[in-house]
């Protein structure tokens, strides 16, 4: 049997793949396994199977390639791709980088931005037009964003600048002269404060995440799924809760509303309805985290409240992290498709709602249209919807789209029924 090891060699010449030694090395070990070196880390990457190992040095050359691409010539305003760094040790995501050209020239060439744990998902750093104006505010010609992650633990900025001032010296253009020391930038909360609640996976919704994050003295908790990290799906303040033992708790706080229209759907409930009586039944498709529907029961005290979801396991994430109580009897939740629910409700006249809200995500991040999910928008399912609501009832629809042809087509559409 032969120890195999992978070595990157990290030369001075600007090449714009990796090479590679390999080093095989007899020895009596089992199972077999692969030890790969990359980048300027002296730590060994185990890989367990030679697939492993060969996405591995894949994923090393296309790193390679990307940043030779955005070092040989500045395109303002131009950016790399994500680019993810692991821990060596346990195999989890470490880091993850995105290079940014600025679109004004400054004096000052180029510096890191550490980006606090709690803040990946913000508007600033999540988007390129936020990373145009960090770069605005810093004055520098280039910046490499490092992005903390949220199941890491990280010390101090210290640490995070030794572990990763290797690699963002890969980064630094080839006019730089060579012993230039490279600043570390961040904002004032340092590092942050983001402590992971739970790591697991649904079989619909795929891997996904809840974190507290604390940001200027408020905590919020997020879910967030990992196939469309830059998008918080479910968020709700906390309150912080310390007990006579000293111990600290947070939980949930539905007396402040994050999303904006949360609190157009309210507003426009509330005014329509001052009279609670005509408002008996809501319908909510795509329950989610249960935030919507704990605070449309909490202001409508005499409503009955049928939250839908197609995910069983979001629903549990509700009950257990984001306050969605169904002790009370007038809330109700259903794992069903809301395609399949409104297709049974239109047909029966007993059940009908006084108001049905779609609160639907796509779930293609590439589609410039984000919600609802496109389905949701063909003929025969607003003729469902239209069936199932009273004859004074109300349709809210949570639409959101990237383009305008899209806003247009939806509201044709629906000024059609």
């Amino acid at each position: 049997q032969w120890l195999l090891r992978y070595h990157h060699i990290v030369t001075k010449k600007n090449f714009s793949l990796p090479v590679f030694a390999f080093v095989f090395t007899k020895m009596n070990i089992n199972p077999p396994f692969i030890e790969i070196q990359l980048y300027n880390s002296s730590n060994l990457f185990r890989c367990n199977s030679l697939d492993k190992a060969i996405e591995t040095v894949q994923e090393c050359q296309i790193t390679c390639f990307k940043k030779y691409e955005f070092k040989q010539k500045f395109v303002s305003g131009g950016e790399t791709p994500t680019i993810d760094f692991f821990d060596t040790k346990t195999n989890l995501k470490r880091y993850q980088i995105i290079a940014t050209n600025s679109k004004t020239k400054y004096k000052q060439l180029f510096a890191a931005f550490i980006v606090p744990k709690g803040r990946n998902r913000d508007w600033l750093f999540a988007t390129s037009a936020g990373r145009q104006d960090v770069i605005n505010s810093a004055k520098y010609n280039c910046l490499i964003f490092i992005y903390l992650q949220s199941d890491q633990i990280y010390i101090d900025l210290d640490q995070v600048k030794a572990e990763t001032s290797s690699i963002v010296v890969d980064f630094k253009p080839v006019n730089l002269p060579h012993n230039t020391k490279i600043p570390f930038l961040s904002s004032a909360e340092g590092i942050g404060d983001v402590h992971m609640c739970e790591r697991s996976a649904s079989e619909l919704s795929g891997p996904y995440l809840i974190e507290d994050c604390k940001y200027e003295n408020e905590w919020k908790r997020r879910l967030i799924f990992e196939s469309n990290p830059t998008v918080i799906q479910s968020e709700v303040n906390l309150k912080v809760i310390t007990n006579e033992a000293g111990d600290i708790s947070r939980i949930p706080d539905h007396s402040i509303l994050n999303d904006d229209y949360h609190g157009a759907i309210l507003c426009c409930l509330q005014a329509l309805y001052m009279d609670q009586k005509n408002l008996s039944r809501i319908l909510l498709i795509g329950l989610g985290g249960g935030i919507l529907g704990t605070k449309l029961a909490k202001t409508f005290p005499q409503t009955s409240l049928t939250g839908i979801d197609i995910d069983s396991e979001i629903v549990k994430i509700g009950k257990k992290w984001f306050g969605f109580d169904e002790s009370d009897e007038r809330i109700q939740s259903i794992v069903i498709d809301g395609l399949e629910f409104l297709a049974t409700t239109s047909q029966q006249s007993k059940q009908q709602y006084d108001t049905i809200i779609l609160d639907v995500n796509n779930g293609d991040p590439q589609s410039p249209l984000r919600c609802p999910a496109p389905s949701f928008l063909d003929e025969q399912v607003l003729k469902n919807i239209k069936s199932s609501l009273t004859e004074t009832g109300l349709f809210v629809m949570n639409f959101a789209s990237r383009t305008s042809d899209n806003r247009s087509d939806c509201i044709k559409k629906l000024m059609s029924y």
